[in-house]
């Protein structure tokens, strides 16, 4: 499970060497504490810019989430603050979600521009803290880029890849390129799930039974696979997407799915919140205890 590392050269004038000025915080850590420290050192009035990922990335709806995150900040330390959401993609993971949750809360605050606009040509200047969207040359205080990404380095290393990313057999997670490495979460090319912690600890475990089967000779049941993304767009504002997965031949196929719906009462979503931290409690527990 070797995660992610960073397509060099995916935005124009950004390197990992310039993470301390315009961090990418995708990697937890000192780069989250560093963007938190440069957000809450915003002048009045100042602007937030975020470049975001072109498909795939890891945890679709992530920068949606910052958004909102910095968004929340903002509002109550920093009202007059601006952000600007640079986004190649056409759409993005809830998005009638978030445009609704940011309208509701933070209205007038969050700009998107997206591919229509400009948004696939982007180049960033670290020391002048500039964004030039298409030739239009932004001014900003504090600017996330969140770069294309490929699997994590060893994954590359181990020979597993191809491109970006590492190919694997839906049915037991093993790599396509050596049937005795088996690739979890993030850096597997699988097919339908998302890249998120819910999913790759759903791998894990159709891995795990397929790797005893192969040592012990017990019993392998059909592969099965879940996941949800919850997001908080405010507080007590959660909404949810996720779905159910089976191994194919070609891939882990998509089964059905759900997702909560706009204009949904102030109790759903503070229940849909609360869910959340009951599965993230849950989810530790089934990994570390």
């Amino acid at each position: 499970s070797p995660g992610i590392d960073f397509v060099e050269g995916a935005v124009p004038g950004w390197s990992v060497a310039a993470q301390n000025k315009m961090p990418h915080a995708y990697k937890a850590g000192s780069q989250s504490e560093l963007l938190k420290a440069q957000v809450m050192a915003m002048p009045k009035g100042g602007r937030f810019a975020m470049v975001a990922p072109p498909n795939p990335f890891r945890c679709p709806p992530g920068p949606y989430e910052r958004i909102s995150m910095v968004a929340h900040v903002l509002k109550q330390t920093n009202p007059t603050a601006k952000i600007l959401l640079v986004d190649p993609k056409e759409s993005f993971s809830k998005q009638a979600l978030f445009e609704e949750g940011w309208e509701r809360h933070y209205s007038g605050m969050i700009e998107r521009v997206g591919p229509d606009f400009g948004a696939t040509n982007v180049r960033v200047d670290p020391e002048a803290m500039t964004v030039d969207i298409d030739g239009s040359v932004e001014k900003v205080d504090v600017c996330n880029v969140i770069p294309a990404q490929k699997a994590g380095r060893i994954a590359d290393m181990a020979g597993v890849t191809d491109g970006n990313w590492a190919p694997v057999n839906a049915a037991d997670m093993s790599s396509k390129a050596d049937p005795d490495v088996h690739v979890l979460g993030d850096a597997a090319q699988q097919g339908d799930m998302p890249k998120s912690g819910f999913a790759a600890n759903s791998q894990a475990k159709v891995c795990a039974m397929a790797v005893r089967g192969a040592l012990t000779g017990s019993k392998v049941f059909p592969a099965k696979f879940t996941n949800t993304c919850w997001s908080l767009i405010a507080e007590d504002d959660g909404v949810k997407v996720g779905a159910t997965y089976e191994a194919t031949e070609e891939k882990i196929a998509k089964v059905d799915g759900f997702i909560s719906q706009t204009g949904e009462d102030a109790a759903t979503r503070k229940a849909t919140y609360e869910e959340s931290v009951g599965w993230y409690s849950g989810i530790t527990t089934d990994m570390f205890s």
